[in-house]
């Protein structure tokens, strides 16, 4: 009992400490000076994803990426290179709408949805690294890739709930309209 509560305080700090890190990027790719050229060019594709979506769309789109993220090693940069990007974007829309510019960027991510997601990024970029430091001590072992499909399991319900939380508050807020 002891051994299992010392593992899960560990896992614990794991997580917060890639959710902080993914939040981090987040915020430096928000405050990240873009090119109109390029910050229009993020508007546009932003837009074609989102125009017809729903939240098995906004599911499916997080669901992919965070299963990205559970690959030994590559997986947190591919979780960082998503934070990232996620806050070009919401730079590229807050240099045209001085409502969303008015908004603290890292506010978006105290969400219901948004804390979700993070601690579900967090949970996928921390399992990314735990799995290649087992890869490069040649401590892999099947405890460890069960606990990982049971992570990927959580990451999915977690993800499928927060997706539905989103939609919901996107549809009352009177659906997305960004210029």
């Amino acid at each position: 009992m002891n051994i299992l509560y010392i593992t899960l305080k560990k896992r614990f700090l794991y997580t917060l400490i890639a959710s902080l890190i993914f939040v981090l990027t987040y915020y430096i790719g928000s405050i990240a000076p873009l090119s109109e050229e390029y910050s229009s060019i993020l508007r546009k594709e932003f837009k074609n994803i989102i125009q017809n979506i729903d939240y098995l769309s906004i599911f499916l789109n997080n669901f992919r990426i965070t299963l990205g993220m559970f690959i030994p090693g590559v997986g947190a940069a591919i979780g960082l290179y998503a934070a990232y990007n996620t806050g070009l974007v919401y730079q590229s829309f807050a240099q045209t709408s001085s409502q969303l510019a008015s908004i603290p960027s890292l506010l978006i991510l105290l969400t219901p949805f948004g804390i979700l997601e993070i601690f579900s990024y967090g949970l996928a970029i921390s399992q990314s690294i735990i799995l290649l430091k087992a890869i490069i001590n040649k401590k892999l072992d099947k405890t460890l890739l069960y606990s990982t499909l049971i992570q990927v399991g959580m990451v999915t319900l977690i993800l499928f709930i927060a997706a539905i939380i989103e939609y919901y508050m996107i549809k009352e807020l009177g659906g997305i309209s960004i210029t």
